[in-house]
């Protein structure tokens, strides 16, 4: 059994780490309850953090859709977003099947961005996913980074 380090970070730092400090190809998954708070956070980050960089968004509703993405996905220098929506951020097995695709397809860096849920604001299937990820939390296998967000 190895370490857990939780270290809180500002969110200044954690997005000049995600555009300076990883190693393009980069691909970035975003995992959590509510997929409007997937949306809204991925695309604000790629805003603030990718804006001059080269990048892509996936939305994944579907398991099947993983082995549609193109093979291509990366380019030099290039980010992919991946947002697992439709409550396949609460299953592992899937989870891991995207970090191992990206990496297949070029990614030399892969970092997992955990949206916690909020209890009091969230629907109840958004509840529903955010609890089977707090039963099976994401783990650092095969990831570079994983950052959690809280409410």
């Amino acid at each position: 059994m190895g370490w857990i380090l939780t270290h809180s970070t500002s969110e200044s730092a954690a997005l000049d780490l995600m555009q300076s400090r990883s190693k393009p190809p980069v691909g970035i998954i975003f995992i959590g309850g509510s997929d409007n708070t997937i949306k809204t956070i991925a695309t604000a980050i790629s805003s603030r953090s990718l804006s001059t960089r080269p990048h892509t968004t996936y939305d994944i509703i579907a398991s099947s859709e993983l082995a549609s993405l193109p093979q291509d996905i990366f380019e030099v220098n290039h980010f992919v977003i991946i947002n697992l929506l439709s409550g396949l951020s609460g299953n592992p097995r899937f989870r891991h099947e995207v970090v191992r695709e990206l990496r297949q397809r070029g990614a030399k860096n892969v970092i997992m961005i955990w949206i916690r849920g909020n209890l009091k604001s969230d629907n109840l299937v958004a509840c529903a996913i955010d609890e089977a990820l707090r039963q099976n939390p994401p783990t650092v296998d095969g990831l570079d980074y994983l950052f959690t967000l809280e409410p």
